[in-house]
């Protein structure tokens, strides 16, 4: 990160943080999809996966055109975004992981990512990149109520 300070990120910084977050989701996604036993949740597992390899090729794109290295105008901490990478990266899905047991996962991991993206917004300058950034966050609203539309119909074949 250059000659900034400790504490100071530019956008360039928060673009790279974010790509990553993005696939390492996409990693363990694609991972748990190799170990599941159930086709069901391994479609969803692999859907979860493109959409976050997507996001991150959205991101990858604003990076290429980003020339911002002054530090943001506000500080901004990695830290609780860090958490919530760390907890991605340590899903744990297993061959008899059912569908339910992985939406409720995503779900989890939908919010924070939407956290995540609504604080990257309120640090960074109107641009591209904070366009970019409430559309994720847009974009994982729609996850999390199209998660929560697959959870009701799971639990309603299950009863």
């Amino acid at each position: 990160m250059g000659n900034k300070s400790q504490g100071e990120m530019t956008e360039l910084d928060i673009l790279e943080f974010a790509m990553e977050i993005e696939q390492n989701a996409a990693k363990t996604y694609l991972d748990a999809a190799g170990t599941v036993l159930n086709h069901k949740a391994k479609v969803l597992l692999m859907n979860l996966a493109q959409e976050e390899l997507d996001h991150r090729q959205m991101l990858a794109g604003i990076a290429e055109k980003v020339e911002a290295h002054d530090p943001l105008p506000k500080k901004f901490s990695r830290s609780p975004v860090q958490e919530v990478d760390d907890s991605i990266k340590n899903l744990k899905i297993g061959p008899d992981s059912t569908v339910e047991e992985i939406v409720l996962h995503a779900m989890g991991r939908e919010k924070a990512l939407l956290e995540i993206y609504e604080a990257f917004a309120l640090f960074l300058r109107a641009g591209e990149f904070r366009d970019l950034c409430e559309f994720l966050a847009d974009e994982e609203r729609k996850h999390l109520a199209d998660l929560d539309k697959l959870l009701q119909q799971e639990r309603g074949t299950a009863e």
